[in-house]
Parts: structure tokens; sequence; C-alpha cells
């Protein structure tokens, strides 16, 4: 069982199972910190494990797609859908950062089963990807950065997160995102520690 970010639960998720000490080390990274340097990334990716939750980091919500979204004139249907709170999140973040986030949501929906995708938003925590989004949502979520020093950003975030780990507590994290600076990383891993995972270079390379 997973909880929504309105603290709601969802039936679903797959059985939990502790992961066993022998477990192999291929594929994905364990984050973790070093004195010194900040991130290390070894490798460790058991292939026993029956669950693994994929967070999304979120589109730019500002910028030049952005603008054609905005704008009155807007006619294509994703304007259009958004205007009316027919748009979801997914497809409004695919359209805004292209085909980055369309690959990491591809590559996500193909390593783990719906309920265990989500979405990382500037205002509003973790949200599934069907989520209903309206233009109006939309220029909230652009009115706050992605900063470690802004607590609307950060707050709810760490809230989901928080809620997320406890309920699945033997599920791996993998993030998908920059792990370029602490914007993400440096947040999550507060709170998942060594459960929080990232794809090898291989892989991020097309996500």
């Amino acid at each position: 069982m997973v909880i929504l970010p309105q603290g709601r639960s969802k039936q679903g998720a797959l059985p939990f199972t502790p992961l066993p000490v022998h477990r192999e080390r291929v594929g994905v990274r364990v984050i973790t910190k070093t004195a010194g340097t900040g991130i290390h990334a070894t490798i460790a990716y058991p292939t026993s494990v029956r669950e693994r939750l994929f967070l999304l980091s979120p589109a730019r919500c500002s910028g030049e797609r952005a603008n054609l979204i905005y704008s009155e004139r807007a006619k294509f249907p994703l304007a259009l859908r958004l205007r009316s709170g027919e748009a979801n999140l997914a497809e409004t973040f695919t359209f805004l950062s292209g085909l980055y986030f369309r690959g990491k949501l591809a590559y996500a929906r193909r390593f783990a089963s719906p309920d265990c995708v989500w979405i990382m938003t500037t205002n509003q925590g973790l949200l599934p990807p069907h989520t209903p989004l309206s233009l109006k949502q939309l220029r909230r979520m652009a009115a706050v950065p992605i900063a470690l020093d802004e607590p609307r950003y950060t707050r709810p975030l760490k809230r989901c997160a928080r809620q997320l780990g406890q309920e699945a507590s033997d599920a791996e994290i993998i993030l998908l995102g920059s792990v370029a600076s602490g914007k993400y990383v440096d947040l999550l891993l507060s709170i998942f520690g060594e459960r929080l995972k990232f794809p090898p270079r291989s892989s991020a390379a097309v996500i």
C-alpha cells in the first residue's frame, strides 16, 4: 500500500521483500555521502527486490515552451485542455521538457508499475503522472523556484517523501533526474539514505 500526497492510501503495490545480504550488485548505483567530495556512487542494484519506486525530477514550468502554453492565442490541444483543467501532469511536463522528460517517464514505466511512478513538483511534493492539471495550477508551479532554501518547494516534497518511505519501507527509491546539484539529491538523501539510487551513466544518458 502506498500513501498518496493527499494522505489517501492506494492499493495495488507489490508485496515487499527484505533485501538479502548476498544481493547481486549490477545496474543502479547507490548514492552515499563522502567527506570532502559530497556524493559518491557505488554499484548496487539488487535483482531480488520486488518493488522499485521511481521519482522523476520536474520539468521547467517557465521559458520558451511554457510561454507557448501561457499565450492566450494558443489553440493547440494541450493548451486548450489546460485551460479547461482536463490535462494531466505527465503530458504537460512532457511538452515542457520534450524528449528529456518523455525518456524518464518511459524508463520508469518500463521497470515499475504505474502506482510506483511519482513526479516531483515545485509546490505539491510528489504526484502521480495522471494527476489532473490546470493552467492556473501550472502557473503556481512556475512561481516557485527549485531551491533548498525555498520552503514552498522543500516542505511538501519532504512530507510526501517521508510518507512514501514509511509505507514502502523495503522498496528501492530510484531518482531519475540530475545529480549534479543538491536540489534533488540532498533533500531526498536526507530522507531515504542508502535506499536512494539512480541509473548508471549508460542509462542516464538517454533519460
